[in-house]
């Protein structure tokens, strides 16, 4: 099965996730039959970049690392907000990784609402919308058949909280 991915935050957590994507391609494919397309990517001080035919992981990865922005990536669309990506793309997951705001949970609990309400699976590294916002979140998901994956760690990579 493919699924197109939606990542807002590509820093450390967005640019670690596209590398392992990379890495566990053929294994993803082969074990579980599962593959990636990544067709939008948003950040707030990089630009944004979409390609519904779907990004290349590597040559997003090469970008920042060059310190050009999502914006100059050929052959994609640029300029769209993670709200506009959100609502007009065809996905089905958004990987939410931006920096946010632990008083308000903000901006990624209203990525993550935005998302399950359009019908997107949701993946979050944040705390914000966990501790603030989980249980809205999580009942409308429930209300539309959707996962709402907040997995956040600490200590090295020790999973700490796991609430499905």
């Amino acid at each position: 099965m493919k699924y197109k991915l939606i990542i807002i935050g590509f820093g450390t957590v967005g640019q670690g996730f596209t590398q392992i994507l990379i890495e566990k391609k053929d294994w993803l494919k082969s074990k579980f039959d599962l593959e990636f397309e990544i067709v939008g990517v948003s950040t707030k001080s990089n630009g944004s970049i979409v390609r519904e035919n779907g990004l290349d992981p590597r040559d997003l990865l090469r970008l920042p690392h060059q310190n050009n922005s999502l914006n100059e990536f050929v052959g994609g669309f640029p300029g769209l907000t993670p709200f506009e990506m959100i609502n007009s793309l065809e996905a089905n997951i958004l990987i939410e990784a931006t920096p946010t705001d632990l008083t308000t949970g903000e901006p990624a609990a209203s990525f993550c609402k935005a998302a399950l309400e359009k019908g997107l699976h949701v993946v979050t590294a944040n705390k914000g919308p966990a501790a603030l916002h989980y249980s809205e979140l999580k009942k409308i998901a429930d209300l539309n058949n959707l996962t709402l994956g907040i997995e956040g760690t600490v200590m090295s990579g020790t999973p700490v909280l796991n609430i499905s």
